[in-house]
């Protein structure tokens, strides 16, 4: 292991301990149950987190040059970058009153990240 694959993988779970979001516990059951089954799977998540991160901030980053670069053709000023918008849109998703699994995550995500 590198110092910076060290620094990566401390950082995702510093990340993981300050989302504070509600559970649901039949979701929490599910993946406690598989995990149990592929204790393995958590190295594998931990990684594929990892370079999804790192692809989402390249992404983002061309995003922000390419809208920039419109935005100087255009003569109009930048926007919000588009993974905060999607952020946004999965966090208002609502099941039956209360926000399902992939709402609570994107709700977590953007407390975390102080969007």
């Amino acid at each position: 292991m590198t110092n910076q694959e060290r620094l990566l993988i401390e950082a995702l779970f510093e990340h993981l301990g300050q989302a504070d979001a509600p559970r649901d516990p039949e979701v929490e059951s599910l993946i406690a149950a598989r995990i149990k089954e592929q204790p393995g799977a958590v190295y594998t998540l931990a990684q594929a987190v990892l370079i999804q991160n790192q692809e989402l901030a390249a992404a983002e980053a061309r995003i922000v040059n390419l809208q920039a670069k419109l935005d100087k053709a255009n003569g109009a000023s930048g926007g919000t970058p588009v993974r905060r918008d999607i952020l946004r849109n999965i966090g208002g998703m609502e099941k039956a009153g209360a926000p399902g699994f992939l709402a609570t995550a994107a709700m977590a995500t953007l407390a975390v990240a102080g969007m």
